[in-house]
Formats: structure tokens, C-alpha cells, sequence
């Protein structure tokens, strides 16, 4: 079982003051089948807010697993952790579209002038955080372990990686769930595979390592409006390597220098503005922007 509440935040946070105008055209779901056709009603652009809701309730989760690790020589160990996760209420931030598209949910959402329309004054389409319905992720978790030696030192490899094999959401209990692994969702993303690879050497008091980190590719959001000429709707794999030397010859001293990023990558293209920063192309929870970096470390224990 698991549980959490909604933040400060989510509940008491600011709602966007008088809000700002949708991006893209709606039609008044009200009064546009009373005006079929008429732009002044079936093609406008009301405000929205968009921030806290002080009646949210908090997530829950039930999750269940299903493990093995079995060592078929004392040089190799491999472990398997079949996993699901069922989140309910799940705290979820609505977009104006999103209100509009389901009018019969929220129809205390359309707060309209004195006139009745959604674009005079002071009317607004209220959005922001709701309990959706839930969502479903089921994955693998891997493992492995292989340990020898090398010359007069130790050579060992372990590779720790997750495998998304579903995760599927839906906002309202009225609708199908809808499948996003390997894709981007709202303010998620579900790439298939992700792994640290991770090879270290130590021979005396010398240590040496070297480490793969990849994240699979996925399909990218899409922006607004028609894709510009070229546009790929895939972020590209994100493959990067690290190396790190250790030497333990003081007593209670380590020292380490390394290199982040070695081929000095940069990260795949984005068309999701994370957090809604314009221009930023890239996701922090894929890619490192910062390129090639050096460290250099020493260690006392006492």
C-alpha cells in the first residue's frame, strides 16, 4: 500500500490571477449549439486559471512483486523483480482543453461574465489540479553481477537496468485506459529501457572504472499546431560514458578523478518544454546539458 498527499501547493497555491488566454481556438460548449457556426461563440479564446484545488484528496497505491536471484557459479549473480503499480486519485493537473473537452464533468469550471458568454468580463475556464482516475505501470527490474579475475587484480561487471513493459492511464473512470510506454505523457515519460552498465578494475591499491549510462529512445510530444518542416517525433537514445580512477595507497585517504560524459554527448532534442521553461530543448529527467565535466576528490575517514 502507499499513500500521498497533496502539496501545499496543489491545495492552497496561487490559481493564476485573472488567467491568460488558451492557446488555440475553443467553441462555448453551452452556447455554441445554440449559435452553430457563429465564431463569436463556436471559435474563442477565454482565459484560464490554472493552480490549486483545496478539495483534492490524497493518491493511493497498491503494488505487488515477484523476484528471483539465483547464482549458477560463484563469479555470477543475476536477479529478476517483476513489478506493478496501481495508483488511484492520482493527483493530476488539468489543461483548459482538457475542462472543456469533458463539460458535463466540470460544469462549475465555466465561470462566465454577466452576459453569459466565457470572453467578457471577468470569465474565465477554471483548470488546474484534480483527482484523475489512476494509472498502471508494470516493468522488470534486472541484476547482474560477473566477477573476475584479471592479471593480478579483479575485474567485476553489474548492470542494473528497468524495462517498462506497460503503463497506462486514464483521467476520468469513464474512459479507456490509454497505453504510454515508450512515450512521453503528460509531464511523464515511459522510455522502454534504461540501464547503468558498470565495469570496475582494482588491483592493490589502485581502482579503475568505467560506466555506460543509456536511457532508450521515445516518442517525443508534439507542438502546437502543425510540425515544423523536419520534425522527428522521437527523442533519441541518450548513451553517455563515465571514467573514474581511485588510488587507496594513505592510510584512511582515497583520491579519485574521473570524467563525466567522456565523448562529451549532447542531449536528444525535445519539443516538451519541461515545467513550461520556453526553449529549452532538452529534458533534465533524460540528459545532462553540462557536456564533458572533470571531478577530482579526496576522501578522509576518521
Amino acid at each position: 500500500m502507499g499513500f500521498r498527499a497533496p502539496s501545499f501547493f496543489q491545495v492552497s497555491g496561487p490559481t493564476g490571477g485573472e488567467g491568460a488566454p488558451i492557446p488555440g481556438n475553443i467553441a462555448d460548449p453551452v452556447l455554441c449549439p445554440l449559435n452553430p457556426g457563429n465564431p463569436v461563440f463556436c471559435a474563442i479564446r477565454p482565459n484560464a486559471r490554472q493552480g490549486s484545488n483545496p478539495d483534492l484528496k490524497p493518491e493511493t497505491s497498491k503494488q505487488w512483486s515477484i523476484g528471483t536471484v539465483f547464482s549458477p557459479t560463484k563469479s555470477f549473480t543475476a536477479g529478476f523483480d517483476y513489478w506493478e503499480i496501481k495508483r488511484q486519485d492520482l493527483i493530476y493537473e488539468l489543461t483548459p482543453q482538457q475542462v472543456v473537452a469533458n463539460f458535463t464533468t466540470f460544469p462549475n469550471n465555466f465561470i462566465r461574465s454577466a452576459d453569459g458568454t466565457l470572453t467578457g468580463p471577468g470569465a474565465y475556464i477554471q483548470a488546474g489540479y484534480v483527482n484523475a482516475d489512476g494509472d498502471v505501470t508494470r516493468g522488470l527490474d534486472v541484476n547482474l553481477q560477473y566477477t573476475m579475475p584479471l592479471a593480478s587484480g579483479k575485474l567485476t561487471a553489474t548492470l542494473d537496468g528497468t524495462y517498462i513493459e506497460s503503463h497506462r492511464e486514464r483521467v476520468f473512470a469513464t474512459e479507456e485506459f490509454t497505453e504510454f510506454a515508450g512515450q512521453w505523457t503528460t509531464r511523464n515519460i515511459f522510455p522502454r529501457w534504461k540501464h547503468s552498465l558498470n565495469f570496475n578494475y582494482t588491483q592493490g591499491t589502485w581502482g579503475a572504472s568505467v560506466t555506460h549510462r543509456y536511457t532508450h529512445s521515445y516518442f517525443d510530444e508534439l507542438p502546437y499546431g502543425p510540425p515544423p518542416a523536419g520534425f522527428v517525433d522521437k527523442v533519441k537514445a541518450y548513451s553517455i560514458f563515465d571514467v573514474s580512477a581511485s588510488y587507496t595507497g594513505f592510510k584512511n585517504l582515497t583520491l579519485r578523478a574521473g570524467i563525466k560524459n567522456l565523448l562529451d554527448t549532447d542531449p536528444p532534442f525535445t519539443a516538451h518544454n519541461y515545467d513550461f521553461v520556453g526553449g529549452a530543448g532538452w529534458d533534465p529527467r533524460v540528459a545532462d546539458p553540462r557536456g564533458r565535466a572533470y571531478t577530482l576528490s579526496a576522501t578522509y575517514k576518521f
